[in-house]
């Protein structure tokens, strides 16, 4: 009896690790906020932005880590990582900083210049962002694509 109920309590807690190890549904972006344009020097800059994303998953997560190519008008502006550990909460939004060094400051003027007549900027985001809960962790790509209103000009 006693190797009987051993057996169902040794059952029930590998059921129980299975269960709570699967693999977590993907972020899903949402919008960019607090877009800036800053320290300009020698002819480059540094753009920051927040990232706002949502977590489908009933339970919260872990960021590990994150790289991202951003695309303005399918212009190549640079690569963000992020390798600090963040917190995601359950069924929540949250906003991930990022930054992207030394930009050209040409880059910057001329998507610009032709903002000021359409108002709007193409947006395109590429990447990978390992995301887990309990020391496991799992690799997403991250896909955005569209048009943004942007004001790099404040």
């Amino acid at each position: 009896m006693k190797c009987l109920l051993s057996y169902c309590c040794f059952l029930v807690f590998f059921v129980g690790i299975f269960a709570s190890c699967k693999k977590p549904q993907a972020l899903q972006y949402v919008d960019f906020q607090h877009f800036q344009v800053s320290e300009i020097t020698k002819g480059r800059s540094d753009l920051s932005a927040d990232l706002k994303f949502y977590n489908p998953n009933p339970y919260k997560l872990r960021l590990k880590s994150a790289e991202m190519n951003f695309y303005v008008n399918d212009q190549y502006f640079g690569k963000s990582v992020l390798d600090t550990l963040m917190e995601i909460p359950k069924r929540d939004t949250f906003l991930v900083p990022v930054s992207i060094k030394e930009v050209e400051l040409k880059k910057v003027l001329l998507n610009g210049l032709g903002a000021l007549l359409t108002q709007e900027y193409n947006i395109r985001l590429d990447g990978k962002a390992k995301i887990g809960k309990a020391g496991f962790y799992f690799t997403f790509p991250l896909h955005y694509e569209g048009k943004q209103r942007l004001d790099l000009f404040k």
